[in-house]
């Protein structure tokens, strides 16, 4: 079963599934958001990709 895409959601008038989408991602968007402060804050900030995992 293929999932639906937002046009196919937006027309067949089925609001909430397409809430809950919007929803999920705002969670996501969150957390990266809040990495990307976490990374920022360093000093100085991560030249590698072992500096950056460590600063994650």
């Amino acid at each position: 079963m293929r999932h639906p895409t937002r046009l196919e959601l937006l027309t067949s008038g089925s609001r909430n599934t397409l809430l809950s989408l919007e929803t999920s991602m705002d969670i996501i968007e969150d957390i990266w958001d809040a990495l990307l402060h976490a990374v920022e804050k360093r000093s100085p900030p991560p030249r590698t990709s072992i500096d950056l995992l460590a600063a994650l």
